[in-house]
């Protein structure tokens, strides 16, 4: 155990960072470090995000649903390096809240859309157990990633959940929109974050949980 006595500008009081660490660190890690102040502690370690899979079937009662009958809910970036990029609705996990309530929330921050008022739509979700885990370790970004995932129905097109930006952050996100799912197979390279290949995989997930009903 290294302990190294800090003095924090920000009204925290003297405190302490204790790094647990093996002798001889074989992996090259940099392990956690959990700092104590005088008013309790705070953890430094990898951030968590959540990573919202909204797809929705349009079932107009003909036999099949085709990619072209499942719509998936993509925002398009407003700033950065992927400035004009798609992705699903992402953002990290906050204290004291779920893994299936952040989702909720990011979904409503960056679409609009609450989905807890949806329940008569929604035919599945994953609830609290991502159905994809992946981790993106670099220098800036200490991620582990959530993916999340919930299945709407609706009768047709003009009936898909209205979406807006009025609860973004400004230029966050210069829109957000129901896409199809045959038109993200057509342009992947629109997508960052690799978002078009969890789409597809939620998609095959999906297949799978509903072979026989939908598929």
């Amino acid at each position: 155990i290294n302990i190294n006595l800090i003095c924090g500008n920000q009204n925290i009081g003297i405190g302490l960072y204790v790094t647990y660490q093996m002798t001889n660190n074989k992996f090259k890690n940099k392990p956690n470090k959990v700092c104590y102040t005088d008013t309790g502690h705070v953890w430094h370690s990898r951030s968590c995000v959540v990573i919202g899979h909204i797809h929705c079937i349009i079932n107009d009662g003909h036999t099949e649903v085709t990619d072209d009958d499942i719509y998936v809910l993509v925002g398009t970036r407003g700033s950065g390096k992927h400035k004009g990029f798609y992705n699903c609705p992402t953002g990290y996990l906050d204290w004291s809240e779920n893994i299936e309530n952040a989702m909720y929330r990011e979904v409503y921050e960056e679409a609009g859309l609450y989905l807890k008022k949806k329940k008569k739509n929604i035919r599945y979700k994953t609830k609290d157990q991502p159905w994809f885990i992946n981790s993106e370790p670099s220098v800036t970004l200490q991620n582990i990633l959530f993916h999340c995932g919930v299945l709407m129905e609706v009768d047709t097109v003009a009936d898909l959940p209205p979406v807006h930006l009025n609860n973004m952050e400004k230029d966050e996100c210069e829109n957000i929109e129901w896409i199809k799912l045959s038109d993200v197979r057509k342009i992947p390279e629109r997508f960052c974050f690799n978002h078009h290949l969890r789409i597809f995989e939620f998609h095959r997930h999906c297949y799978e949980n509903f072979k026989g009903i939908y598929f």
